[in-house]
Formats: structure tokens, sequence, C-alpha cells
């Protein structure tokens, strides 16, 4: 935590028990292009200036306490997931929970996320400047989206199935 100017870049993680990559309270970190696998979450993140881009997400640890989310998040300003492929198990691919942290200047764009609960747990009044562009969703338990709230500054456009359906 608190990492300034962080890079994981092209690394093969595999996670031990509660997540991959934490890098929370940080500030201007890129996470790109790695192959995490085998944590409760795949990564942790919260912090300001936070890119995750081109990782490939999978094969989470399960159990009977396990509460997996691809990338769980905490309070973020300028936090970016760009072409990430999360297949997920149980609860989310991205989760950004109501009531646990603000977010501000949120873009969740051209990812593939597949497998959760909910897919997209988009961070409901705690959020402002969300905008969800152009994804292509999987199968999902309850649904694509959880929290979603249509208000200024907020944008949904171009996010469909895998079959091309809206």
């Amino acid at each position: 935590s608190a990492a300034k100017n962080l890079l994981i870049e092209d690394c093969t993680v595999i996670g031990g028990g509660d997540c991959g990559i934490a890098a929370t309270s940080s500030s201007d970190v890129t996470i790109r292009r790695n192959n995490v696998y085998g944590g409760f979450d795949g990564m942790k993140v919260a912090g300001t200036n936070v890119l995750v881009a081109d990782n490939f997400i999978h094969d989470l640890q399960g159990g009977p306490t396990a509460h997996n989310d691809g990338i769980q998040c905490g309070s973020s300003t300028n936090l970016t997931f760009r072409h990430n492929y999360i297949a997920a198990r149980d609860t989310s691919c991205i989760a950004m929970f109501q009531g646990q942290g603000t977010y501000n200047g949120v873009l969740v764009e051209n990812n593939y996320l597949t497998g959760a609960g909910y897919l997209l747990y988009s961070p409901g009044t705690s959020g402002t400047n969300v905008k969800v562009l152009n994804n292509t969703f999987g199968d999902w338990g309850w649904g694509p989206v959880s929290d979603w709230i249509n208000k200024t500054g907020n944008v949904w456009s171009g996010n469909v199935r895998t079959d091309g359906t809206v």
C-alpha cells in the first residue's frame, strides 16, 4: 500500500490467500499485461491515477469462505480499467461496492467480464463521472451490473453480451 509511481507489467502472479496484486492508497500506478490467478481476489486497487490494462485474471481460489472479486476497489480518483479479460467466480469481476469508498473519474472500457454473480458492481451513489463503455459481458449469476445510477457525468454506452445483444 501507499506506493507511488508503481509499475507491475508482464508478470505471472500466482496469488496465495488474499489476492495476487495489492496496490491500495497508491498514486500513479500502472498494472499492465499480467497473468493473475490463484488468490481469493485477483487484485485490490485504490488511490489516484490507477490504470489496470490488458490483464488476464482467472482461476481464482475457491472454498467455503471465498468471496471472490477479479478486482476489488477502494476509494479512488482517476481509476481506469481497460482491455482486461476477467473470468471471475462468486461475487464480481470488478467491485466498487457502494458505501465502501468514493469513486471519481472511473473508466471501465473494452473489457471482457464473465463468470461472477454480478460482473460489475458500480459505485452507485458513492461514484461520480463513472463511464462504462464498450465492454463485453459473458455469463453471470445475478446480472451484468449492480448499483448503476444514471446521474450527471455517468455514462453507460456500447456494452453488449457475447452474442452482440445490448
